[in-house]
């Protein structure tokens, strides 16, 4: 079969519907100011010299005879066309501009909007974006975990902060800052034709980021091994209270003990988000603005209104091990801190959209506030292998004793801003190549070190010495700081 013809007309002499549509249209002049000149034109008809391409100002119903039009449309909408004070039925949904705005550029308006319900904006009623994350975020705070002497110092003094020759092998340093990948999907729909409301939803996850740093004795060529902290009850040999200050637990000293120890950190992060989009409003761009469904010249402003769901989650583990040196006696001790932020709010935000020959330009700036749901699990344990290699599990260990320990939760208010800017370029029609910058801001989150409590009292120690004396530390009360993710995004955007 052949390609389908285009519209063709009848016969050259007007049938009698025509003829009231033009005597409607005589009459209607005459009740208008009798002192205004009147167009008493009959509106022209195509010939039947064959198939012919509508020219502007004609409406095409689905094949139905062709309507010559005088007057503007003035009102567009989903099932009917106003001509002036004469409606003339159109199939819902249809379409009377659908241009491909790449390969017919030519395809102008006198001013954006000119169709008044079909807001500009780029094509397509239907969109998927997917993009690849390399972003980096925000770093985590070690406290001093690992540190090491000078073979010559005397055992009493090894891996204390503050004594000569100290030094700290693991901590004392932000982790978790290298940049990760990660990506981003976001899907949306235009409610109607006219592209006026609209929902939209996205996801968002980066990579997770792990970080871990181990110390051995017996292999690392380091002798000295001990894990600092505060001793807030220190006592003589008499038992007697002496002035709280920095000490240290040793795992390794030469002819002493052998020991090691193994730091782990980790995080991850996760985000949702379902919006409601309100068109506001355009702007032309004179003499090379197109309107309809889509322009090629457009800048544009949606409104967004919706929910946001964000979850960070993040753990740092410190196990270690000592052992007398000619024994099978040996002291296993791992302490856990783990947090987990789940945020819920509303969110609100403004996205600027812009075009121009095949490059699009977007800004969206949003914020969400709600409620922070924040979780912090801290525990702790010792395995004691005896020399005859029985096992007995202890509880506590060493930052982690029965005074901190535990599921600790509770919820405050939160803040998220986002921003985004992104360049794009259209490869086809209907698939673009996006570039940008993405930023996210997020207030009052806890985060593991936050929970982590260097004042010990040793009396806690496992087996925990009875009776016990003296304040019941570490403690525990909640930290919270503010936490950043931020970083480059590129991807392709499909419109249909």
């Amino acid at each position: 079969m052949g390609a389908a013809a285009e519209p063709t007309v009848p016969s050259p002499e007007p049938d009698p519907a025509e003829r009231r549509i033009a005597n409607h249209d005589h009459h209607h002049d005459h009740d208008h100011n009798h002192n205004e000149p009147v167009n008493h034109t009959e509106p022209a008809l195509l010939s039947d010299s064959g198939p012919q391409t509508l020219p502007a100002g004609w409406v095409s119903r689905n094949g139905q005879t062709p309507v010559a039009i005088e007057t503007p449309v003035s009102e567009l909408s989903d099932g009917v066309a106003t001509f002036g004070t004469l409606e003339i039925p159109t199939p819902v949904g249809t379409r009377l501009h659908d241009l491909d705005l790449l390969d017919n550029p030519s395809h102008r308006c006198p001013q954006c909007g000119a169709l008044p319900d079909y807001a500009c904006g780029p094509a397509g009623a239907a969109w998927v974006r997917a993009e690849y994350l390399y972003w980096r975020s925000a770093g985590m705070s070690l406290p001093p975990l690992v540190t090491t002497s000078p073979i010559a110092t005397p055992a009493e003094q090894a891996g204390i902060l503050g004594e000569t020759g100290t030094q700290t092998l693991i901590g004392a340093e932000d982790v978790l800052e290298d940049r990760r990948g990660g990506g981003r999907v976001r899907v949306g729909l235009w409610l109607g034709p006219a592209r006026v409301w609209g929902i939209e939803g996205d996801y968002l996850a980066l990579d997770d980021l792990n970080y871990e740093m181990a110390q051995d004795s017996s292999l690392n060529g380091v002798d000295v091994l001990a894990q600092p902290f505060f001793n807030i009850h220190p006592l003589d040999a008499q038992e007697n209270p002496e002035i709280p200050g920095e000490d240290a637990y040793l795992l390794a000293y030469p002819q002493l003990s052998d020991g090691a120890v193994q730091v782990r950190a980790g995080t991850s992060m996760r985000s949702a988000s379902l919006h409601l989009l309100r068109f506001l409003g355009c702007r032309d761009f004179p003499q090379e603005s197109v309107c309809g469904p889509g322009c090629a010249y457009y800048s544009r402003v949606n409104l967004l209104l919706g929910f946001q769901f964000m979850e960070f989650e993040e753990y740092l583990s410190v196990l270690s091990q000592t052992q007398p040196i000619g024994s099978i006696e040996r002291w296993a001790v791992s302490d856990q801190f783990d947090t987990t932020n789940d945020f819920q709010g509303g969110e609100i935000g403004f996205h600027w959209q812009a075009q121009r020959h095949v490059w699009t330009f977007d800004l969206l700036g949003r914020v969400a506030v709600g409620n922070v749901h924040q979780l912090v699990n801290i525990s702790g344990q010792t395995v004691h292998t005896d020399t005859s290699g029985t096992e007995t599990l202890l509880a506590g260990g060493l930052l982690a004793q029965r005074t901190n320990s535990g599921i600790h939760e509770r919820n405050v208010l939160g803040l998220i801003p986002q921003a985004q800017a992104t360049v794009g370029v259209f490869l086809t029609p209907q698939l673009r190549f996006t570039l940008g910058y993405s930023l996210i801001y997020w207030t009052n989150v806890v985060r593991p070190t936050d929970a982590i409590d260097r004042d010990l009292n040793p009396q806690l120690l496992p087996p925990e010495s009875v009776p016990f004396s003296g304040p019941e530390r570490p403690g525990f009360a909640f930290q919270q700081q503010d936490f950043w993710a931020q970083g480059f995004h590129a991807g392709l955007d499909y419109r249909w």
